[in-house]
């Protein structure tokens, strides 16, 4: 299976607006901070070239189109106008983008792809389709629309002048003869003309290259130039081209029989590596390793339990990223084996005020499962421990071995963070207890969360064990049939079949149904009656077996909530429905589990059959894509759901 069998699975066509359009997409690739999109067939003016670049970090557009081909027909004495082209056909492929023009004397091909992580490559591919020699003069041109930008010449081409002084963004003319670089009066446009003309004769091609690179600072940029110099564009054409077919082949399922292997389906896993890769970001200010944004759009950092589960999808795929994204949390844990809720490319603004839920001893084993790179393992072992201990330090207020969701600076709203459901209806009536300095616990015992803790248990105990650390298997084994009975006796409620918060009052349960009542069966806490009585609660159309299956609280619950408003309060977030889904095959309800990885497939909006972007949540009742756009941690689960996994 080829790129070229997935074609346009994501929109990726339109010109901004202005610099803060925000409604369209954009193609970024190896982890750059920017990205480019195609001209529709609506935006004559813009024909000949492509879209941006798009500011990842500053969410911001420098150019409606930063270059366009401008070809000068000698013979005719005009230059060719490509709007009035017999055929355009815009493409974006997974990998690179792709425009065709089809004018009356001339085919050109016009591709778009990434060779480092700061710089794109253009190449114009221009092909004499007459009867006759033509003689052509090729030149790029392109202006900018954001106000503190401005042209200036140099030696290889143009730069542009963004925030006064900052020469960060260079366009460099490859394989050049002789050239003239031309800037206009008020330096927002510019015109680069190679001087010699072309001679093609009949059927004879001409290729011409025109490198963007966008870096954060000009050392940055001198450094990029050296590579760029470097650059052979055909064979960095077919490295792309390897690299993206090879991604496919990993995580297409082609040689099974169902619907998997049905191409509508293989199609949507495709969206999801482009969604996970176009949110890729390289290490960039504070940010010291490579990891996925939760969106390029709306979010600015790497967060905790996001990176936990890009990982196992991108362990599928590109085991280097996976352990990048890993190492890019963990190198901001602090002495007392804290990670932060999430980190930025200014360390300043990380959130210290709370952390997020423990999966990340399940997320590096996920890893080691696929690569089997112990080095990592060893690595990593002695941080996630520490990060294990220092929830029993911190968040077991009573210290009875039961752990609660909490915050450094005792807000209930930073708790709430905490658990990663952040308007959850099993919080509402909580309150805030201190354990001591810089640590308070809300005044429940959280189920999801024990459970996490008793799967990092297990975890722990796995990684030991490939280690040779003998002692340590012991001490979490014996440590988890602890737990466990603590679980499985004190957060169940046989009355109503179903798992819950447990309030530290002494009063009971937190009896709102949610999916932390899930979570025991996907870590295989619960046993086997308890799993039963919660499958059948999850099967019940009136409570978690909606349209879109398993909403964010039970759809009879008052509070029930199914629109974007409601957030974690009715809509389907995929990764608690894998959760869901894996939890059931856990106990051997695989036939149930199949079917609900169906629905979502067949029900999520413009998953499958469409173009449209994967979506942070869903509507439980219609399967409406609700919220951001391009969301990670929905196409990381997809995939491991399509996988099987």
């Amino acid at each position: 299976m080829t790129i070229y069998a997935f074609p346009n699975v994501l929109d990726i066509i339109g010109i901004p607006n202005n610099p803060n359009d925000l409604s369209l997409s954009c193609f970024s690739d190896v982890g750059a901070w920017h990205g480019n999109s195609l001209p529709g067939s609506t935006d004559s003016e813009f024909i000949g070239g492509f879209s941006g670049p798009f500011f990842i970090d500053k969410n911001e557009w420098l150019s409606p189109s930063l270059f366009k081909l401008v070809i000068f027909d000698e013979n005719r004495n005009e230059y060719i106008d490509f709007s009035r082209s017999k055929k355009v056909i815009s493409t974006c492929y997974p990998g690179f983008l792709r425009q065709i023009i089809n004018t009356e004397n001339m085919l050109v091909e016009l591709d778009l792809w990434f060779i480092s992580s700061r710089s794109t490559i253009v190449r114009a591919d221009i092909t004499n389709t007459s009867s006759k020699v033509k003689n052509i003069i090729i030149s790029w041109k392109g202006a900018v629309f954001v106000d503190n930008a401005f042209f200036v010449k140099n030696s290889d081409g143009v730069s542009v002048l963004y925030n006064n002084d900052k020469s960060n963004v260079q366009l460099t003319l490859l394989y050049k003869k002789k050239f003239e670089s031309v800037i206009s009066d008020d330096k927002k446009s510019y015109l680069i003309k190679e001087i010699d003309p072309i001679r093609l004769l009949p059927g004879e091609n001409y290729k011409s290259y025109l490198v963007q690179s966008v870096c954060f600072n000009k050392s940055e940029l001198e450094a990029e130039k050296s590579i760029v110099k470097r650059i052979e564009p055909e064979s960095s054409f077919i490295k792309n081209e390897n690299r993206w077919n090879a991604y496919i082949n990993n995580v297409i399922v082609s040689n099974k029989k169902g619907w998997r292997s049905k191409r509508e389906y293989q199609t949507s896993v495709v969206k999801c590596l482009e969604t996970l890769i176009i949110n890729w970001r390289s290490p960039g200010g504070d940010l010291l390793y490579s990891g996925l944004f939760p969106s390029y759009k709306g979010f600015q950092g790497f967060w905790a339990w996001d990176s936990w589960k890009h990982v196992v999808s991108l362990a599928i795929f590109s085991p280097n990223l996976a352990e990048a994204q890993i190492r890019s949390m963990f190198a901001y844990q602090d002495k007392t084996g804290m990670v932060p809720d999430v980190i930025y490319i200014d360390k300043s603004y990380n959130n210290w005020r709370n952390t997020k839920p423990p999966l990340a001893a399940w997320a590096v084993w996920y890893i080691y499962k696929k690569n089997k790179n112990k080095f990592f393992l060893k690595e990593m072992y002695p941080r996630l421990k520490k990060y294990h201990y220092w929830w029993y330090e911190n968040r077991d207020h009573d210290k009875n071995g039961l752990c609660e969701y909490g915050s450094t600076d005792g807000t209930l709203i930073a708790a709430a963070w905490e658990s990663g459901m952040d308007n959850a209806v099993r919080f509402d009536d909580a309150k805030m207890l201190k354990n001591g300095e810089n640590s308070w616990s809300m005044d429940r015992e959280s189920v999801d969360l024990n459970s996490y803790l008793y799967a990092e248990k297990r975890y722990l105990a796995s990684i030991a064990n490939v280690l040779g650390i003998e002692k340590d298997v012991k001490k979490f084994n014996k440590k988890v049939d602890v737990l466990k009975s603590l679980i499985q006796r004190k957060m169940f409620d046989n009355d109503t079949g179903y798992f819950y918060d447990v309030l530290l009052n002494g009063k009971g349960f937190c009896k709102v149904q949610g999916p932390e009542g899930w979570i025991p069966l996907w870590t295989a806490v619960a046993t086997k009656k308890q799993a039963e009585c919660v499958k059948e609660i999850l099967t019940n159309s009136e409570k978690f077996a909606t349209y879109t299956p398993f909403p964010s609280v039970s759809k009879d619950c008052p509070a029930f909530t199914p629109t974007a408003d409601g957030y974690w309060r009715g809509p389907v977030w995929i990764d608690q429905a894998y959760f869901a889904i894996r939890g059931l095959g856990n106990y051997g309800y695989k036939k149930e589990a199949e079917v609900f990885i169906r629905q979502l497939f067949d029900r999520l909006e413009g998953l499958k059959n469409s173009s449209k972007p994967i979506r942070e949540n869903y509507n439980p009742l219609n399967g409406k894509g609700l919220n951001k756009k391009h969301f990670s941690w929905s196409a990381a689960l997809l995939m491991l759901l399509y996988q099987n996994e």
